[in-house]
């Protein structure tokens, strides 16, 4: 009882340095883009959405449909979108366009735009960078520039990222394109990551960098005022983000309980709840042991049903025949002897007699006449079924006594 005592007290121990040991690890980053409100990783947007939050109060919310369900929302309204690679559905584009015509702010924030470009007329264009951004960082590699376009509000102004954050740009398709630049890549000076087409009452701005928008981007020194100068392109309007274009299928279903302090701790007290739980119930306990009823003996029931068969069918002739069968084979269990074979029949009948005190002349006849029944040369009554039946019940009655 001592030793199991110590035994659980041990592993009790031990799981609560594991849990105190995994509780202060610092926890390993996840480089994977997800964009979500509230994916604390370096590539989601919880610091995004938190400022604005905080910021605009009620003119800012977060929904999860599309362009085309937005398209019904009758007051202006700026619409944001941040996403990778965005290939956009033909009904999806037409409410983008109806959107923007009706007074309404489109910003779309992705590398590539799919039918939509086409139908703005724009191009995206793809730098290859082949160091991850950790790689970079470590290996003390420079920063790209983007140059902040003068426009009425802000001055001229350059702005430091990492190459990774920049790996689109764009570049119009026609000459004649009207649209106005906001910002531009210092690398590549002709191409744009920034623009704004203007849609009668409204515009559409495309910006190419959406990793920027990120923790990451928006912790970058003190490059949030970069954001800070697009989200005025916006020009005062409530914004509706859209989060329809972003996985869904990173997100954890026990997200929101661990990311609440209170929710967490009630789930992992309420784990050790369950595991001490089974450490004291797992003791062994004397339980009750039930009472389990044999099987009843058919036999004697069994041998009734036979007899009244035979007794409705009348075939006594028959009975005494399978009677005779079981009747050898005791004496040849018992005795070894072999009732059936007539050249044995002085030894085995002298065996018999000797053993069952009946006179030999008296188990002859009797052996006689239940060989001829069981041949078919002899047809019995019911009388006669009896007398056989109970002259060989005699005879192994005194065997097995």
């Amino acid at each position: 009882m001592r030793f199991n005592r110590m035994f659980i007290i041990g592993v009790l121990a031990f799981l609560v340095i594991v849990f105190i040991m995994e509780y202060r690890m610092p926890k390993k980053f996840q480089w994977l883009p997800t964009y979500s409100h509230h994916d604390k990783q370096p590539f989601g947007c919880y610091v995004f959405d938190s400022v604005l939050k905080a910021s605009l109060l009620q003119d800012y919310r977060i929904e999860r449909k599309t362009f085309y369900q937005l398209k019904g929302d009758t007051s202006r309204k700026a619409f944001l979108m941040v996403a990778d690679n965005v290939e956009f559905p033909k009904t999806d584009v037409t409410a983008i366009m109806e959107l923007a015509r009706k007074g309404n702010v489109i910003m779309l924030v992705s590398n590539s735009l799919g039918k939509m470009a086409d139908t703005l007329h724009l191009n995206s264009v793809n730098h290859y960078t082949p160091m991850t951004l950790t790689k970079h960082v470590q290996a003390g590699n420079g920063r790209d520039t983007l140059v902040w376009q003068q426009d009425s509000i802000y001055d001229r102004r350059e702005f430091k990222f990492y190459p990774q954050l920049l790996l689109t740009t764009i570049v119009g398709k026609t000459d004649t394109l009207d649209y106005h630049v906001l910002c531009r890549s210092k690398s590549y000076y002709s191409d744009a990551t920034a623009v704004q087409i203007p849609m009668s009452r409204g515009c559409i701005i495309w910006v190419s960098t959406p990793l920027v928008f990120t923790n990451y981007g928006i912790l970058d020194k003190d490059n949030y005022h970069y954001i800070f100068r697009l989200l005025t392109q916006l020009r005062g309007l409530p914004i509706v983000r859209t989060e329809a274009y972003t996985p869904i299928a990173q997100e954890s279903p026990l997200r929101y309980i661990l990311e609440q302090p209170p929710l967490r701790w009630a789930l992992y007290l309420s784990l050790l709840t369950i595991l001490l739980f089974m450490v004291f119930t797992a003791r062994r306990r004397q339980r009750a042991i039930p009472l389990v009823k044999g099987p009843d003996n058919m036999s004697l029931s069994f041998a009734k049903q036979i007899g009244t068969l035979y007794a409705q069918r009348k075939d006594y002739t028959d009975a005494v025949t399978k009677k005779y069968t079981y009747f050898a084979e005791e004496l040849r269990t018992l005795l070894h002897i072999d009732i059936t074979d007539v050249s044995a029949d002085n030894r085995n009948l002298n065996r018999l007699a000797f053993i069952t005190g009946i006179e030999k002349q008296q188990l002859a006849g009797l052996v006689d006449e239940l060989r001829q029944i069981a041949s078919g040369m002899r047809q019995i009554g019911v009388e006669d079924l009896g007398h056989y039946i109970g002259r060989m019940n005699e005879i192994i009655g005194k065997l097995k006594n």
